[in-house]
């Protein structure tokens, strides 16, 4: 019954989000004639411009968050910061209260990429698989790369660690995560040499673990063609076949 009233209740105000968020858009002409799903009502928030103020029950409704995930993140300071910290200028209205705090959409934009990035760092840490951990694979695709604008590369978002995340989130607003494979990425400039530097031993090892693959299978394909010509060459021995 508890896990019922608690679906209820973030269905609840999930709704609510959506409705306060249908009202906002019709306040700003945004609204078109039809009845819009969530979908859309997100579609429609996203198109907002940066500087569009949105209440803290709008924005958790945007970033798909129950009542309680948004109160603990708007609580959890100073890291990641609260970015609802403007007041609703509106006055009370008879039988409710709309003094609640307001933030300004592209800091909340910036607010739920740190929060989706700590988030995933905590899941990568719980891990104890090797091939989970290891590097190899993602050696050989795209990786996000946190990047400043004017310092150079940061770190891997999925390998970053806790000092390289807090000079990060000390200025967000200058970030950005760009897609590069690792050899591209290397050539870039980067804030920090040391973490390069490591990067640089880890294409290393894995080109000399590939190059131990490679020439093993090598030798593999060499021993099987030999046995191949061996089992010809006895089977046209005529003296065998006698």
């Amino acid at each position: 019954m508890k896990t019922k009233h608690r679906c209820t209740a973030a269905k609840e105000y999930e709704d609510k989000g959506a409705a306060m968020a249908v009202e906002l858009l019709a306040q700003l002409k945004k609204r078109p004639a039809s009845v819009m799903s969530p979908t859309e009502i997100r579609i429609a928030i996203e198109a907002l411009p940066g500087t569009q103020l949105l209440q803290t029950t709008i924005g958790d409704f945007w970033l798909g968050l129950t009542k309680g995930e948004g109160q603990e993140r708007r609580n959890f300071d100073p890291t990641p910061p609260n970015p609802y910290i403007h007041k609703d200028p509106r006055p009370f209205k008879e039988g409710g209260n709309h003094r609640s705090r307001l933030g300004i959409k592209r800091d909340i934009e910036i607010w739920e990429l740190q929060w989706r990035t700590l988030e995933a760092a905590a899941a990568y840490a719980k891990s104890r698989s090797v091939k989970a951990l290891g590097i190899g694979k993602a050696l050989r695709r795209q990786l996000p790369w946190l990047e400043h604008d004017v310092d150079g590369i940061i770190a891997a978002i999925n390998d970053m660690t806790q000092r390289a995340f807090e000079q990060a989130m000390s200025d967000p607003a200058t970030l950005s995560i760009k897609h590069y494979t690792l050899s591209t990425a290397l050539r870039r400039p980067w804030r920090h040499p040391e973490e390069r530097e490591l990067w640089i031993a880890r294409l290393e090892a894995a080109h000399r673990e590939d190059e131990m693959q490679i020439r093993k299978a090598a030798l593999q394909d060499l021993a099987k063609r030999e046995t191949k010509k061996l089992d010809r060459s006895r089977q046209e021995d005529p003296e065998q076949q006698m």
